[in-house]
């Protein structure tokens, strides 16, 4: 269980990351048909908040 515990949280970061930019992006485009700023705005910046935990958890893992 924790045998590399450090390269099972930068997997663990990169799938959060990913699901993260997943659902910014599909949660965007629901926000286009309701506010078309909020919406571009959200898929935009979304994936790019959505990956700063990345560098974090991949700095906690080393």
């Amino acid at each position: 269980m924790y045998d590399n515990i450090g390269g099972k949280l930068k997997i663990l970061a990169k799938v959060l990351a990913v699901i993260g930019a997943v659902a910014s992006v599909i949660g965007g485009l629901v926000l286009v048909d309701i506010n078309p700023i909020f919406g571009f705005l959200t898929i935009i910046w979304g994936p790019v908040v959505s990956f700063i935990p990345l560098g974090l958890f991949t700095a906690l893992a080393n």
